[in-house]
């Protein structure tokens, strides 16, 4: 078991200038845990003692692109009182021996990339459903879709997450796909993409970043659409065009 401690911002240092610590978790099963506790509560550190503002009101970080190891670089080198912010220390309950840690600019950029950029998406995209559910053109049936469709999303997806509009009797959701990934062996074309629920009709469109020219397919609202959405978030393809490749996969197979 482990023990997480960070330094005591009420009391930061003691009479011979000595480090005062607290805890931040205690009884942690893993290491590995621990460390990213400790990190995860050096951030909050930062956050909380104002030093991440002071960086932000500082380095230029557009939101689509945020520069986020300078932004960690600089609010890590404020020094005092913010000297201490940047290491915790964690305790083998085992043996009673205490370690020193000191993260990196990197790891802490990272981290903060990791939970910061994904819970900014939820609440985002949250907020725009929210707006829509209150206007005029709400649909319950697009509404509960959408709903199904950003919980089945991955922890990943939401560090660039598809974004809610409103459309008439119903909405849209939006999203940019910018590199090539492969997914179920099959590629997905960097682009954009949407999907518009308006009454009983849903328009899937896409344009692909090597053309001007907007592909679309249409069906029809089912219980089954939110499941065929998500499968077009992550690989691109139409419901038709993944349909016909099931025959050509279970053939190879």
């Amino acid at each position: 078991m482990f023990d997480v401690y960070v330094v005591d911002l009420e009391h930061p240092r003691d009479q011979l200038g000595r480090a005062r610590m607290r805890l931040a978790a205690d009884s942690l099963s893993e290491l590995e845990l621990a460390v990213r506790v400790g990190r995860t509560a050096c951030l909050d550190l930062l956050e909380g003692s104002g030093a991440l503002d002071v960086a932000r009101a500082h380095v230029v970080s557009p939101p689509a692109y945020p520069n986020t190891n300078q932004l960690i670089k600089l609010a890590t080198r404020l020094g005092a009182p913010f000297d201490d912010m940047t290491k915790f220390w964690i305790q083998n309950q085992m043996d009673g021996s205490l370690t020193e840690h000191n993260p990196t600019v990197s790891e802490l950029a990272e981290l903060h990339r990791e939970l910061n950029s994904a819970t900014a998406g939820v609440s985002e995209a949250l907020a725009r459903l929210s707006a829509i559910a209150h206007g005029k053109s709400s649909s319950l049936p697009a509404l509960k879709l959408a709903l199904e469709f950003f919980a089945g999303l991955r922890d990943s997806d939401w560090l660039h997450p598809p974004m809610p509009f409103e459309v008439r009797d119903g909405l849209g959701i939006t999203w940019r796909h910018s590199i090539l990934r492969r997914t179920d062996s099959v590629t997905r074309e960097a682009g954009r993409y949407s999907v518009v629920i308006s009454g009983e009709r849903v328009l899937f469109l896409r344009t692909r970043k090597i053309s001007t020219t907007t592909e679309s397919f249409e069906g029809e609202l089912g219980v089954d659409t939110s499941r065929l959405v998500i499968e077009y978030f992550h690989s691109g393809q139409f419901p038709a065009e993944r349909d016909a490749m099931l025959p050509a996969t279970g053939a190879a197979a």
